[in-house]
């Protein structure tokens, strides 16, 4: 059953990764699987677009997409778990700053994410540079969940890193006068290597 932790008698320790592909983590006796946030390549297609007047038209593309997950997915920064015991940690070599805690929660809804960010279609700008979408919970006892990513143009693909993915008690304000933006658009403009402006404001 996906999202199901397995029993395995185990030591509790520290979980160390080196990101993006993440270990399982071992608590209190049960492992917790994280293979489903590797990184994964998509194959995708950019619609062509007519030519318009004074604008030229689009052939369609085949891109190729890497979608990579942040350890954020299933964990909780430690100043938000104070005291908790050691064996819930769970660090990534790459950002030795960023002390995060293992987090149940957010592991199970992380079920989710790989077909919500293969079938991105409207997306919305943050506040900052970045973009986000809301799903409702696996789980209904939870608030609407949200997932913020970033677009980038590799050498060979374009790469959209998962940064975050969690619940938020305070959906309506976060998703107050949010602007929206499809994905392929986000898709082209890293293709041409050129940013995606946040429209004008009201």
């Amino acid at each position: 059953m996906p999202g199901a932790p397995s029993r395995r008698c185990t030591l509790s320790m520290p979980t160390v990764a080196t990101g993006p592909f993440w270990v399982e983590h071992f608590q209190d006796g049960v492992a917790y699987s994280v293979k489903h946030l590797h990184p994964v390549f998509v194959d995708f297609v950019v619609p062509a677009v007519a030519p318009k007047k004074n604008k030229p038209g689009r052939a369609e593309m085949d891109v190729k997409l890497r979608f990579v997950y942040s350890h954020h997915c299933f964990t909780q920064a430690l100043d938000k778990n104070p005291g908790a015991d050691p064996s819930r940690h769970y660090s990534c070599t790459k950002r030795p700053n960023d002390s995060r805690v293992f987090c149940a929660i957010r592991w199970a809804e992380s079920f989710a994410l790989p077909g919500i960010v293969t079938g991105l279609q409207n997306c919305y700008f943050t506040r900052q540079d970045n973009f986000f979408v809301w799903r409702n919970p696996t789980n209904p006892a939870l608030d609407e969940y949200f997932v913020y990513f970033d677009v980038k143009r590799r050498s060979n693909h374009v790469e959209i890193e998962i940064q975050s993915a969690y619940p938020r008690a305070d959906a309506a304000d976060a998703k107050k006068g949010a602007q929206r933006v499809s994905f392929v658009t986000l898709i082209v403009n890293a293709l041409m290597g050129r940013p995606t402006h946040r429209p004008p404001g009201p």
